[in-house]
């Protein structure tokens, strides 16, 4: 993990405020999320064990996790830009146990006993969105629609090989500029994240569903 956070930090460093503005850029910067996600799982399918039949327990609530990025904006049109994002994003789901126990030290009570099982599926994300803008007062809304493609980084309890490295998907929001509201160069994005095609299969098929939300610094 950290040798990729190393890598789109570098990535971050190398682009230089001139360099940008001689390509026509007109906006760069970093932003910060929290993303909710989990699995939707689809075409479940028992599992033969010794002749029984039996669905798997799946994890598939929500859990949540924070991600970060950079971008770049160019502008070709009066009111519309285009995007390009770079995001370390996690996805996954999680699901808790509830149990009741006896300890060594009360054999003959019963306790509540809590287990969180998490999967965890960390990606980077390059994302190439369209933003067409409106002013209402003194806010700028956008609206973000655009392809992703994620390559995979690292998984978490979840076998390896059977996880696809590289998917693509798609990203659908809203957003607005605080800065001539506020005169501070921050936007807040909320987007929701999903795939074209599941990413695992095991008696089912998992499917990502990401909602982020973000929180963006123009430095430009």
């Amino acid at each position: 993990m950290k040798r990729y956070l190393v890598l789109t930090f570098s990535l971050f460093y190398l682009i230089q405020p001139t360099r940008l503005h001689a390509q026509g850029v007109v906006d760069f910067g970093t932003k910060v999320s929290v993303s909710q996600s989990s699995f939707t799982i689809k075409d479940k399918t028992p599992v033969n064990s010794n002749g029984n039949l039996f669905y798997l327990d799946y994890v598939d609530g929500t859990s949540l996790h924070p991600s970060i990025g950079i971008f770049a904006k160019d502008s070709f049109v009066p009111n519309l830009t285009v995007e390009a994002e770079l995001l370390y994003l996690q996805k996954g789901a999680s699901k808790t146990y509830h149990s009741m126990v006896t300890t060594a030290e009360n054999p003959d009570v019963l306790t509540e006993e809590t287990n969180t099982v998490e999967i965890s599926l960390n990606y980077l994300q390059f994302g190439l969105n369209l933003q067409p803008t409106i002013q209402l007062g003194q806010l700028d809304l956008y609206a973000t629609i655009g392809p992703s493609i994620d390559y995979l980084v690292s998984v978490t309890n979840l076998p390896r090989e059977g996880v696809k490295n590289v998917t693509l998907g798609y990203d659908l929001g809203i957003g607005t500029s605080l800065n001539r509201a506020l005169h501070v160069p921050v936007f807040v994005e909320v987007k929701y994240s999903g795939d074209f095609s599941s990413v695992y299969s095991a008696a089912g098929k998992y499917w990502n569903s990401v909602i982020l939300l973000n929180v963006g610094v123009s430095l430009m």
